[in-house]
């Protein structure tokens, strides 16, 4: 943009192809720390506002000529982010879709956590008969592996254990991608996922509500800006709207196969 006037425009009209997004977080964030004394002793200002200084005559256009240029600044920015957000969330429940699949589609886990079902039953009978054996994790995982083989002065308690196991050699090998896709699936986190569904759904009810309030005033007190603000935030909001079902389908998919899992 040329000059301030015309950023005011473009933040205004929605004009998303004038202000790059570096620059409106950088506005955004001025504006949300500058003094407040400051900026009241602008709003009391009654002269004449050509006599300001160009950086106290841009906070009088937009705090006072401009009173909700704030919100629309916010608005701008979230359209900005908005596809990025979008196919954020989407990346996030397609790994977790695609997790969740291969775990539950999974013979080999489902036969090994059987099998060590099993075997935590081998060890509390052994526990509550009072043997004196006791299998801690590290010795577990290496029976699991094949590590200890018959003869390395293996209990009777760690034979019923290879046994119950059954998983050596290839069979562990067979198991290792969909540990992996157990390992991602935890990675992904389903609360972080609603927050930024949330997020892009509280962010489409800011724009919601401008328009709203844009639409109250009579046409002929709208200017130029305003009207295309109107235009554009309804096309983005039918838009998004449509995306966003898409979206919270895939959401509450996620949601039921995490359960699932």
């Amino acid at each position: 943009v040329a000059n301030m006037y015309d950023l005011v425009d473009a933040i205004y009209s929605l004009d998303i192809t004038a202000v790059p997004l570096e620059q409106v977080e950088s506005l955004l964030n001025l504006l949300q720390t500058i003094d407040r004394t400051e900026v009241k002793a602008i709003q009391s200002f009654s002269g004449d506002p050509s006599d300001l200084c160009r950086a106290d005559r841009f906070i009088h256009i937009v705090m006072v000529e401009k009173g909700r240029f704030l919100k629309k600044l916010e608005a701008y920015l979230f359209v900005l982010q908005l596809d990025g957000a979008v196919d954020a969330i989407h990346g996030k429940v397609n790994k977790l879709d695609k997790a969740c699949n291969e775990i539950c589609g999974s013979e080999e886990l489902r036969r090994l956590f059987i099998s060590l079902r099993d075997v935590f039953n081998v060890m509390n009978e052994n526990s509550s008969s009072r043997s004196g054996v006791g299998v801690d994790g590290v010795h577990l995982r290496a029976l699991s592996r094949g590590a200890l083989k018959k003869g390395e002065n293996l209990t009777t308690m760690d034979i019923s254990i290879v046994n119950l196991l059954g998983f050596h050699g290839d069979d562990m090998r067979a198991i290792l991608p969909t540990l992996k896709y157990v390992e991602a699936a935890q990675r992904v986190d389903l609360d972080q996922i609603l927050a930024e569904f949330k997020a892009v759904e509280d962010g489409l009810k800011v724009i919601s509500n401008e328009v709203a309030l844009e639409e109250k005033q009579p046409p002929i007190k709208r200017g130029h800006a305003e009207n295309k603000f109107i235009h554009r935030a309804t096309t983005l909001l039918s838009k998004a709207g449509g995306l966003m079902s898409e979206v919270r389908l895939a959401v509450e998919g996620a949601k039921d196969k995490v359960s699932a899992v």
